[in-house]
C-alpha cells in the first residue's frame, strides 16, 4: 500500500509539472510564446493612465500607459499583425496598427495614427472590432500614411521633421521633458482643431473621402478641414483653388485666363492669382451666408461668388466686358487611376467659328485605370434622340497627367485629322468621397461630369434652397472672332418643396412647389419633374422638368413652366442646368448651388 501511495504521488507531481503549474512561467517543454507590443501614446502631451487594448491576428492583451505615455503589452501566444486601442481618461479612443512579423513590435498611438487608419477608408473603431490578419496590407497602409501626411501638410501642420507616424521615435512632453519633433507635430495639429473642428470630424471626413462607398455628407475635403473659414460660411475655406472661366484661344489653345490657380484667404477675404500681385476682395452679403460680392479696383462691372456646402465655387466674375460664368474648387492631386469608371456629363459648347451659337452637350464616357476612354456617347442639345456613340476602333481618346495640374485629354484619329484635338480636365474630391470632373478647351467650351448613377425618388416634404446662376440669353450667340464663354446673369434664389405626385404618376415622376416670389406670403407654382430622363427621353443620372403653360400658382395667377435638363453633381452640393429655347441664341446653361 505504501508503494502504491508513493507511486500515485509521483504521478501527480509529474502531471503537474507537465502542465506548467506552480507559477506564471512555463517549463522547457511548453510551446507557448509571448508577443510584446510596446510604444508611446500621446496627443501632444503624454496620455497618462490610458487603457491599452491590443488585438492581434492571434491573442489579445491589455495594459495601462505610464506618466510618459509608454505602454508594454504581453500577448500570450500572440502573432502579428496587431491593432492597438488606447482609451484616455477623457476624450475619444485612439487607434494604431503594427504589421510585420517577429516577437516584438513598437507602435505609436496618436491623433496622427488615427488619421492614418481613417485614410484606409474605414472607421478605425469598426476596423478594430472586425480586425483579422488580412484587414490591413502593407501597401494600403503606406498609401494611407501618404494621404494623412498630405492632409496635415495642406492644413498647415509642419510634417518636415515627422518620422514614420506609426513606428518613428516619439517622446511625449511630460513634466519637464520636452517633446520630440513628432510631439511638436501633434501640438501643431491640436492647435488647428478649433472653431468646432474636432479630430473625430476630420477622421470621419478622411474615411468618407477614401471609402469605396462614398457617404452622404456634403462637405469640403479633409485637405481644407483645418483651414480658416469665412465667418459667414463654413464651407468657404482658405487654400489654393483651381479657377476655370473658359475663353476662346488661338489655334485650339486654352484661352487666356481660362484656368488659373488662385490663393484664397478667407480671413482677409481676398483672392489673388498665384504668383500675382493684384486680386479681388470678397464682401459678404448680409443675411445670405456663403454669398459674396466681388470688389476689384478699376473694374466697373461687379461680380459675385457663392460657395456650395462642399466648397465648390460658382461665380460671375467682374470684367470690363461683362461678367463671365465661372467655376472653381480647391486644387488637389488625384491619381489617374481614381478616375476609372463611367461618367455623365452636361456642358455648353460650340465649334470654333465666329457665327456658331452655344448649345448644350450631354455625354457618357467610360475611363479605365490607365486613362483610356473605352466607350463614349455624345448627345447634341442634351436630347436623347441626338445621342451617338463615338467609334473608338481607329480613333483613341486618352487622359494623361498634366504637370501644370489636372489632366490632358487627347483625341487621335489617323483617318480624320478633324478628330484630333486636346483639352484640359480637372478633378475634385469632396468630403463625401465623391468626385467630379470639369473640362475646358480652347473653343470656350465647358463641361462638368459626375459618376453615372440611377437617381432615386425624393421623399415627399424634402425642402431645398439655393441660388441659380445662368448664362444671359442675349449674349449666347457670338458674331465676332473674340468669342467668349456666355456671360452670366445675376444670381437668383430658389426654394423647392417636394409634394405628393399626382394620381397615376409614373414611377420616376415627382412634383414640387417652386417659390417664384419671396414676398409675404410667398408665391409658389407646381412643377412636374422626371428622374433619369434627359430632354424627354430616358437617360440615367439626369432630371428633366416638363414644360407647361398656364399653370395656376398659389396667387391664382397663370404662369408658364420652362423646360430644363439638370444633372446633380453627387457630393458637391450643386447641379448643372440647361434650358433649351426656341432659338439657338437663347439657350441658357449654368448652375444651381445649394445654400447651407
Amino acid at each position: 500500500m505504501r508503494q502504491a501511495h508513493t507511486f500515485a504521488l509521483s504521478l501527480t507531481a509529474l502531471l503537474i509539472a507537465s502542465c506548467g503549474g506552480g507559477g506564471g512561467g512555463s517549463s522547457s517543454g511548453n510551446s507557448s510564446t509571448s508577443l510584446t507590443v510596446q510604444g508611446t501614446a500621446a496627443t501632444g502631451a503624454a496620455i497618462n493612465g490610458g487603457t491599452v487594448d491590443v488585438k492581434c491576428a492571434s491573442g489579445t492583451g491589455t495594459a495601462t500607459t505610464s506618466a510618459t505615455g509608454a505602454y508594454t503589452v504581453s500577448v500570450l501566444n500572440g502573432s502579428l499583425p496587431c491593432m492597438v486601442k488606447v482609451t484616455p481618461a477623457t476624450g475619444p479612443a485612439l487607434y494604431s496598427v503594427a504589421l510585420g512579423t517577429g516577437s516584438t513590435a513598437t507602435v505609436n498611438v496618436t491623433p496622427i495614427t488615427q488619421l492614418v487608419l481613417a485614410s484606409l477608408g474605414q472607421d478605425p473603431a469598426t476596423l478594430y472590432g472586425s480586425f483579422t490578419s488580412s484587414s490591413i496590407t502593407s501597401s494600403s497602409l503606406d498609401a494611407a500614411k501618404t494621404k494623412a501626411i498630405a492632409v496635415l501638410t495642406s492644413n498647415g501642420v509642419d510634417t518636415s521633421a515627422l518620422p514614420d507616424p506609426l513606428t518613428g521615435t516619439l517622446v511625449a512632453a511630460n513634466g519637464s521633458t520636452t517633446g520630440s519633433p513628432y510631439d511638436l507635430a501633434l501640438d501643431a495639429l491640436a492647435a488647428k482643431l478649433v472653431n468646432g473642428v474636432t479630430l473625430t470630424t476630420l477622421a470621419t471626413t478622411l474615411v468618407q473621402q477614401n471609402s469605396a462607398t462614398p457617404g452622404n455628407t456634403v462637405a469640403p475635403p479633409a485637405e481644407l478641414a483645418l483651414q480658416p473659414a469665412a465667418a459667414s460660411c463654413a464651407s468657404a475655406r482658405s487654400g489654393t483653388y483651381r479657377s476655370i472661366t473658359p475663353k476662346v484661344g488661338d489655334a485650339g489653345a486654352i484661352g487666356d485666363n481660362a484656368t488659373e490657380l488662385d490663393v484664397v484667404d478667407m480671413t482677409a477675404l481676398t483672392v489673388v492669382a498665384k504668383g500675382g500681385a493684384n486680386g479681388i476682395t470678397l464682401v459678404p452679403v448680409a443675411n445670405d451666408p456663403c454669398r459674396f460680392t466681388i470688389a476689384q479696383a478699376g473694374v466697373t462691372t461687379g461680380g459675385e461668388v457663392v460657395f456650395s456646402p462642399a466648397g465648390v465655387v460658382v461665380s460671375r466674375g467682374p470684367t470690363a466686358g461683362g461678367s463671365l460664368l465661372g467655376i472653381g474648387f480647391p486644387e488637389q492631386t488625384i491619381a489617374l487611376a481614381d478616375l476609372a469608371g463611367t461618367w455623365n456629363t452636361l456642358g455648353f459648347s460650340h465649334v470654333d467659328t465666329p457665327s456658331t451659337n452655344y448649345q448644350a452637350q450631354a455625354a457618357r464616357a467610360t475611363i479605365d485605370s490607365n486613362g483610356n476612354i473605352t466607350a463614349a456617347n455624345f448627345c447634341a442639345g442634351a436630347v436623347t434622340t441626338a445621342c451617338v456613340d463615338v467609334p473608338l476602333t481607329t480613333r483613341t481618346m486618352k487622359l494623361t497627367v498634366n504637370p501644370a495640374g489636372g489632366f490632358t485629354r487627347t483625341s487621335t484619329d489617323p483617318a480624320n485629322a478633324a478628330n484630333n484635338w486636346s483639352d484640359r480636365f480637372f478633378a475634385y474630391r469632396s468630403g463625401s468621397g465623391d468626385m467630379m470632373l470639369v473640362n475646358v478647351d480652347g473653343g470656350g467650351n465647358i463641361n462638368v461630369s459626375t459618376r453615372d448613377r440611377t437617381l432615386g425618388q425624393p421623399a415627399v416634404g424634402t425642402f431645398s434652397r439655393g441660388w441659380t446662376l445662368l448664362s444671359t440669353p442675349a449674349t449666347t450667340g457670338n458674331s465676332t472672332p473674340a468669342m467668349t464663354q456666355p456671360k452670366a446673369g445675376a444670381l437668383s434664389p430658389y426654394e423647392n418643396t417636394i409634394t405628393a405626385p399626382p394620381t397615376g404618376a409614373a414611377a420616376n415622376q415627382f412634383t414640387r412647389a417652386n417659390v417664384t416670389g419671396f414676398g409675404t406670403p410667398q408665391v409658389t407654382k407646381p412643377e412636374t419633374l422626371f428622374q433619369n430622363v434627359m430632354g424627354g427621353g430616358t437617360r440615367n443620372g439626369y432630371t428633366w422638368r416638363q414644360p407647361a403653360t398656364g399653370v395656376l400658382d398659389s396667387a391664382n395667377s397663370r404662369v408658364n413652366v420652362s423646360e430644363f435638363t439638370s444633372m446633380g453633381l453627387r457630393g458637391m452640393g450643386f447641379s448643372a442646368i440647361f434650358l433649351p429655347a426656341p432659338t439657338a441664341t437663347a439657350h441658357q446653361y449654368g448652375f444651381s448651388v445649394n445654400k447651407p
